[in-house]
């Protein structure tokens, strides 16, 4: 039988994560199509040129700076202001093209008079007869009175005072620690140059092509030290000034003004040992953190991820050495600053004794993720800030966590070449395989990306530019770090991991010390795919990428027979139950405009699945017979399909449910042979798509088929992992985390026993807690929901000797018992009537209260009665705003509605400060889309559920 596979529509309107924040469902008609539209030639063609209107003159080539900075941290009689660093820079460059001026940026304060220009060649200056300023594009304008000749090397030479910033962390920064044994807060002065903070410290020509050599001095007081991106060569003292000392720095490689770094602090160092690498890799800390061996583990990745890379691009790390620095106050999570990368302290140190499997996953994924800029980044930067992918994306595939880490910190995240997410998960299977990196790819960036571009800030990979790159600059990171990553999997799919590396150990050799754009590197891509015979005839990277870099959105794959509609260029790998080729990704068809599908022989008795390995960036539908077929052999034999395939399964068709565009009943389908997967990455998605249906429909007497069918499953696999894996190390101990966490929820009397144990053994010696860290919040629960009284009173008892993320825990666990003299306890914390919980957990007392199904009876008369005593104690109503903001979130019928209306109607007039009233009102839109979502989805899946449960 002839089946035609066909359709490849590109959607990115609002569905299934839409549904997650309470926006009604999403509909057919909002699908737009955005491939190959009649406008496409020329808005693509515009994402590639950059605006001229915000970019410097060519005129001017820069190949060197030297540069002298003395950044001033504490008051001094006589000299500089404190928080000031003053300086000069001498820049070395080559005339390109005739000019009456030299433009640079700067946002410093220039000693006007100060500055020359001369002649390199004859050492003859050129008069300097004015100076301009553009504030708009931070330039600075050397007005000459002569012209410079072409092909001559002149310096430009500029005195000026910058700033050390105490709140906007960019260029110069003040950061802070405290001494535990002094009690002293300690300063030290680091910088953040990435992506326009350059000109913020030293006046230059900041932009990522202009890239140059720096020689770099640092004047500091003895009680400090400095570090910068190359090794330290000489400390002498200042003429003139007592107790102030000049520290010299080796020359740098070529690289451009964002990767510069410094730090002046009094900071110590653990070294990894020379074994690993063959150049000095140290973490630096404060030094109670390194005494305590923060440092040791970080080292010791760090060398072995640098030592992968060597291996893996076939060229050596270019600079002298690699250090690692932990600060408190860094503001974007981690850079990649050749040399000498900073990182939010949380993401860099780590101590055995001290930190759990998650942080450490962490550290290893953060720290492959900025290794690999080394390369993709630094070695070779992007031409102009819309290429960002070319440095972020390609770091994905090594650094699943690093996505993590950095996509809730700021809006702005500066990139550079995408390689790097793509690269450092690469990075963490060679030094951490215990983490299975390779595996978690799929869900951490394909399905991550997939779920930010469908949403309005969704936008190309390659940046659209604004004009202002400011503007330029501001994008979804997510989708730029974990999309970047997702398209360098799809094309390790279709190329193979061989001919991708060979193609980027060229692309490496080529442009060392260059910056490129992605056209540069897809040349190549195609020269090595088509040598090892990867490619359709024809097709080249560049005509197969720009399809998926220079437009958002991604297809949607339906196969059904005859269907008929438009298609795109598209990798397709496919396993049948006859030739299931479980490891293989390379594609037997490539999908490139037939507008009538392709037709391809199959048995029709068979199942056969597309995008076999699930590495392209597209979902897949089948029709109805079809998904049976798949859905009876993940039964029967689930191995017989690769991880891929069966993780997509479940995140494809929960999206499409939850989007309109499939029945729920086919996505719970998915999920019949579940007892059986062992694997994280699927049980990840079933997780993250029954985020909702937790919250709605647990504890309802309605959903209690919902509560047996996943408790049977989730026991199943929780025994099958104990038995089969070392739980407390690696991925292992993350899943079983995981599957801890749903066995609370689901009721798993067995972990319910646990907890009592683990409370036994806390009892016989409260002074140490024997629950691993990151099962204290679950096995809390899981004691108080066991209600035993004598481990509720006990860990009450306990809550003041804990530290403050441990009380939050136990305030969390103890709300998870919900008789009414519990509550009535808990919730005196409000009005201060609980002398064992102080005020400051009032909020996270009501947060955990509030996420109780059960509680809505107590917790609406509790706030009615107390409002004023609450308000009183309280200084506000904020804390009863947030309580009925927690109980919206949580609740969807309209007899829940009822009751928290009434309570808001009754009093309103009583709020004073109008955020509180829009906090209420955004919680009743909730609760009302909530509602929706019940009616559209929560009771077709109690009924599944009711009728499945003994399955």
């Amino acid at each position: 039988m002839k089946v035609v596979w066909s359709t490849f529509l590109v959607f990115f309107a609002l569905h299934a994560e839409s549904l997650s924040e309470g926006v009604p469902p999403f509909h057919p008609e909002s699908i737009e199509n955005i491939l190959f539209p009649n406008s496409q030639e020329v808005e693509l063609k515009s994402f590639r040129v950059p605006s001229p209107r915000f970019r410097l003159p060519t005129s001017f080539d820069p190949y060197h700076y030297a540069i002298k900075i003395r950044p001033i941290l504490e008051v001094i009689t006589g000299d500089f202001p404190q928080w000031s660093a003053p300086g000069d820079v001498t820049i070395f460059g080559t005339c390109a093209f005739p000019t009456t001026n030299i433009t640079l940026h700067s946002q410093v304060a220039i000693n006007e008079a100060s500055v020359k220009v001369v002649n390199t060649v004859t050492q003859e200056e050129v008069a300097v007869v004015g100076h301009s300023y553009d504030t708009e594009k931070t330039f600075y304008i050397i007005e000459l009175g002569t012209s410079l000749s072409v092909g001559i090397q002149y310096s430009v030479y500029i005195e000026y005072v910058a700033e050390v910033y105490l709140e906007n962390l960019e260029g110069l920064y003040r950061n802070h620690y405290d001494d535990p044994d002094t009690g002293v807060t300690k300063y030290s002065i680091a910088s953040q140059l990435q992506a326009f903070g350059a000109r913020k410290v030293f006046p230059s020509l900041d932009e990522p092509a202009m890239k140059a050599t720096f020689d770099v001095k640092l004047g500091r007081r003895s009680n400090y030290s400095s570090i910068c991106n190359s090794p330290l060569v000489d400390s002498s003292p200042i003429p003139g000034m007592d107790d102030w000392f000049w520290d010299t720095f080796n020359t740098t490689v070529k690289m451009p003004t964002y990767l510069l770094a410094v730090i002046i602090s009094d900071f110590t160092y653990d070294e990894a040992s020379p074994d690993i690498f063959h150049k000095p890799v140290r973490t630096y800390g404060p030094k109670h953190l390194i005494d305590e061996g923060h440092g040791v583990v970080p080292s010791e990745i760090a060398a072995k991820v640098l030592y992968f890379f060597e291996e893996f691009f076939d060229v050596e790390y270019s600079m002298h050495k690699m250090d690692s620095a932990a600060i408190i106050d860094f503001p974007a999570g981690a850079m990649e600053n050749w040399g000498l990368n900073i990182y939010k302290d949380a993401y860099l140190l780590y101590a055995l004794d001290q930190n759990n499997e998650r942080e450490r996953r962490g550290v290893a994924l953060t720290l492959s993720h900025e290794l690999a800029h080394q390369w993709a980044g630094n070695l070779i930067t992007c031409d102009w800030w819309t290429m960002a992918w070319l440095n972020e994306g390609c770091e994905t595939e090594q650094d699943l966590l690093t996505i993590k880490l950095l996509k809730s910190k700021h809006a702005k995240i500066f990139p550079v070449l995408r390689f790097a997410t793509y690269l450092s998960y690469q990075g963490m299977e060679y030094t951490n395989p215990e983490y299975e990196g390779q595996k978690a790819l799929q869900y951490d960036c394909i399905m991550n990306a997939m779920r930010n571009d469908i949403l309005d800030n969704s936008h190309p990979t390659v940046l659209p530019d604004k004009g202002n790159p400011w503007d330029t600059m501001t994008y979804n990171a997510n989708l730029v770090y974990s999309k970047g990553a997702a398209l360098m999997r799809m094309m390790e799919g279709f190329l193979t991991l061989g001919t991708l590396q060979k193609a980027l150990q060229t692309y490496m050799k080529a442009y060392s010390f260059q910056a490129a754009n992605q056209d540069q590197l897809f040349l190549i891509l195609t020269g090595q795919a088509n040598a090892d015979g990867r490619l359709p005839v024809g097709s080249t990277m560049k005509g197969i990428m720009d399809t998926w870099t220079l437009q958002k959105g991604f297809p949607l794959e339906e196969y059904r027979p005859d269907n008929e509609t438009r298609i795109y260029f598209i990798p397709i790998a496919i396993a049948s139950q006859s030739s299931p080729n479980v490891d293989n990704t390379l594609p037997q068809f490539w999908l490139f405009q037939q507008p009538n599908g392709i037709p391809i022989t199959h048995n029709p008795d068979e199942w056969f699945v597309a995008n076999s390995g699930g590495t392209g960036y597209y979902r897949v539908q089948y029709d109805a017979v079809l998904t049976q077929k798949i859905q009876d052999q993940l039964v029967v034999d689930h191995e017989i399909i690769s991880l891929g395939s069966r993780t997509q399964f479940i995140d494809d068709y929960f999206t499409l449910a939850f989007a309109g565009r499939e029945g729920i009943e086919a996505a719970l389908g998915f999920t019949k042979y579940m007892d059986k997967e062992q694997e994280s990455s699927v049980w990840n998605a079933l997780t993250y798509h029954l985020q909702i249906p937790r919250r709605l429909m647990l504890g309802r007497p309605e959903s209690e088929g919902f509560k047996d069918y996943m408790l049977a499953r989730v026991s199943s696999v929780l025994t099958q992992l104990q038995n089969s894996s070392d739980v407390n190390v690696g991925a292992a101990n993350l899943f079983y985390v995981a599957l801890v966490d749903a066995s609370v929820a689901f009721g798993n009397q067995e972990v319910y026993n646990l907890a009592n144990q683990y409370y036994t053994q806390w009892q016989q010696n409260p002074a140490v807690n024997p629950i691993p860290p990151l099962l204290r919040r679950n096995m809390h629960c899981a004691a108080a929901r066991d209600l035993n009284d004598e481990n509720f009173m006990f860990a009450l008892n306990a809550f003041m000797g804990q530290s403050a993320s441990s009380r939050t825990e136990i305030i969390q666990g103890l709300a998870c018992r919900s008789d009414p003299a519990t509550l009535e306890l808990l919730l005196g914390v409000t009005t201060g009537t609980t002398a064992e919980i102080p005020r400051e957990y009032s909020q996270a007392v009501i947060t955990a209260i509030a996420g109780v199904y059960e509680n809505i009876g107590n917790m609406i008369p509790f706030l009615m009665n107390n409002f004023d005593a609450i308000s009183e104690y309280q200084g506000s109503q904020r804390l009863i705003a947030n309580a009925i903001r927690d109980l919206c979130n949580l609740h969807s019928t309209s007899t829940e509605s009822s009751i928290i209306n009434t309570f808001v109607t009754m009093n309103r007039s009583k709020f004073t400060d109008p955020a509180d009233l829009t906090i209420i009102d955004n919680a009743l839109v909730t609760l009302r889309n909530n509602i929706a979502w019940m009616e559209a989805f929560g009771n077709p899946m109690n009924t599944w559920f009711n009728n499945n449960k003994n399955n």
